[in-house]
């Protein structure tokens, strides 16, 4: 969307705030941004691998046993009292939830929790969800600025 972005500047009539929103979406409008529906498949496809990832810091060997075992039988609460651990298995629950709220921004905090092997799966993810939501959050301020600017005027 860089050419829509340069486009905003040229209309944005030297407004500093909208400037430094859309400087802000520069480097993103260079390269794009994943969709949230795009992101929601990539979370259902990175999900698995994450459930099936090595121990993380907060698990017993036991539980590193299980979750390997897990490769050939899935089974895994997705009730309250599975979300509220600590571990690998609550926090992608927690994340799964979060999305399935439309709370892309919740999703992305909440994989943030993971440690090790898991953290080196979801942070491409994370970083694209991350890049989403900013983004978002700056279209949304442009837009609103140029409604106030609208009424002002």
């Amino acid at each position: 969307f860089a050419k829509e972005l340069d486009r905003l500047a040229r209309l944005s009539d030297g407004d500093e705030e909208m400037a430094s929103h859309l400087q802000a979406l520069k480097p993103m409008a260079e390269k794009g941004t994943a969709s949230q529906d795009v992101l929601v498949q990539g979370f259902a496809a990175l999900k698995p691998l994450l459930l099936r990832s090595t121990m993380d810091a907060n698990e017993d060997l036991w539980t590193s046993i299980k979750r390997r075992l897990a490769v050939l039988i899935s089974i895994r609460r997705t009730d309250a009292p599975g979300q509220e651990g600590p571990g690998l298995d609550g926090i992608v629950a927690r994340a799964e939830t979060a999305l399935a709220k439309h709370d892309l921004a919740g999703a992305a905090a909440t994989l943030g929790l993971l440690a090790g092997p898991a953290n080196d799966l979801a942070k491409p993810w994370v970083e694209e969800a991350s890049a989403h939501v900013e983004s978002e959050t700056h279209i949304q301020s442009v837009l609103d600025r140029a409604m106030a600017l609208t009424v002002k005027n």
